[in-house]
This record gives structure tokens, sequence and C-alpha cells, in this order.
């Protein structure tokens, strides 16, 4: 309560306990969920627009790197007569992180009312998981392509395009049962080798790709100007592979050693 008539006895605002048989109040930090923690992304970018035959050719076009640095903390320590925590510290070094972009594009203007294109992007994110031995996963790569024709007709009252496209999107972190980490331990322990048995890390993870290519067609009209209509049809063909790359190769380079002791 705003009210300190309201607090009670036990308000130290109101009732402070100073120098009684040694008790003092005050505020203590007695836990320690604290961080020190910094992130720090740079960014670098440069894009162009050109015209050319008599603005019948365009381009369009960019470049980008970004890199991201993040600074963990820790090292806090308990004093052991008062209880309480220090501060955390900050870590020299950070874990870094950089990847370029590019993205460009060309538009012809064949004639007033149609149109070729083409475009051309990728990207990246990045992903601070593990794999099971321990090693970064690495950056997350998309990529994606399309071309086609549209068209203006009717006086600006018929709009039609119709493209193909390609995606692809590599890298792509998955969470994995601790199942298939588990039984990896089972197989060490029961040829007597606790060595190379190792214990699932939080975070630990898989990859995957998935591809995709297909058609599309857009077409909208405007029969007056209260009336307009609208229809998409599109064909998509999506295939995911690569999955669990890492568990694979860890399988193959110990298949040998396991059937040899079993």
């Amino acid at each position: 309560s705003s009210d300190l008539n309201l607090r009670g006895f036990q308000d130290p605002a109101r009732y402070p306990f100073t120098g009684q048989g040694g008790v003092t109040t005050g505020l203590v930090r007695t836990g320690n969920a604290h961080r020190n923690d910094l992130t720090r992304l740079d960014v670098k970018m440069i894009a162009v627009q050109s015209a050319f035959f008599n603005d019948h050719l365009w381009f369009t076009g960019g470049l980008r790197q970004d890199r991201l640095r993040s600074w963990g903390s820790g090292g806090a320590v308990r004093d052991p007569i008062t209880r309480v925590w220090g501060k955390q510290t900050r870590n020299l070094f950070p874990n870094y992180v950089q990847g370029n972009t590019r993205t460009y594009g060309v538009v012809y203007h064949v004639r007033d009312w149609v149109s070729a294109y083409y475009n051309n992007a990728n990207s990246f994110l990045p992903q601070g998981n593990r794999d099971l031995v321990g090693e970064l996963i690495g950056n997350r790569a998309g990529m994606g392509k399309d071309l086609g024709l549209r068209f203006n007709l009717l006086d600006n009252r018929l709009n039609a395009s119709v493209g193909y496209y390609e995606t692809s999107d590599t890298n792509r972190q998955l969470g994995i049962d601790s199942g298939a980490y588990n039984s990896f331990t089972e197989i060490w322990r029961a040829i007597n080798d606790g060595v190379n048995s190792f214990t699932l890390q939080p975070g630990t993870s898989e990859t995957a790709t998935t591809a995709g290519k297909g058609w599309e067609v857009d077409v909208s009209a405007n029969p007056s100007k209260n009336w307009r209509l609208a229809l998409n049809l599109s064909q998509t063909h999506q295939v995911q592979s690569d999955l669990a790359p890492r568990i694979g190769k860890y399988i193959e380079q110990y298949r040998a050693t396991w059937l040899a002791k079993a």
C-alpha cells in the first residue's frame, strides 16, 4: 500500500532495524540470477538501381554483411561469511558469427503490356546450438529465385503473371529425441568402453535441408470501380533431405568398432 500506516510492523521503511542485536535492515542479493551479457550486431549494406535501353531494362541489386558478437558472463562467487553473491564477470572473448547475403533482380519491359522478370537472393540465420559431439551446427542458409512474365491488359483493367520459383533451406535446426543419443551410450557401456560414452547436453540439435519448386499464376480483373475479381493457382513440389547427417556420420565412424566388440 502507498499508505505507510497500512503496511504493518514489518515495513523496514517505517520501522527500520538499526543496531538492534547486530541486525540491520538492507537489500542484499542472496540469489544469483542476474546476467552481464552483451550482444552486438554490426551491419554493412549497399544497394543500387539502374535503368538501360531507354528504361526498358531495370536492374536492382544489393549486398549485405552481418556480424553478430555475443559475450556471455559467469564466475559470480558467493561470500562465505555474508552469503552475498558478487557480480558476474563478462567473458573476454565473444561467440562470433558472420555472414554475407546478396540479392538482385532484373525486369525487362518487352512491350508496354508485357514484362519479363528474374530475381535471385540468399540469406542466413545464426544458430548457436551444437551437435552430439559438441561442435557448432553452423548457420542456416536460404536461397530463392523466381522468373516469369507479367501482363497489363485492357487499359490496366486486367493484370496477370505467371512465374516459376525455386527455394532451398539448408542446415535448418532440428530437435532430436534424446533416445537416439542414449542408445549410443548404452552401446559403449555394453562393450565396456566408458571413454566414448557421453551425456546429451541441453540444446543439442541436428539439421535438415528442405528444397522446393513450383509454378504460380495470378490474375486480377477490375470490371468496374467497385468490382474486382482475383484468381490464384499454384503447384508446389517440396522435398526434405539430408536429415540428421551428424548422427549418420557418427554411426558410420564407430560401426566397425561396435561390430568388432559385439
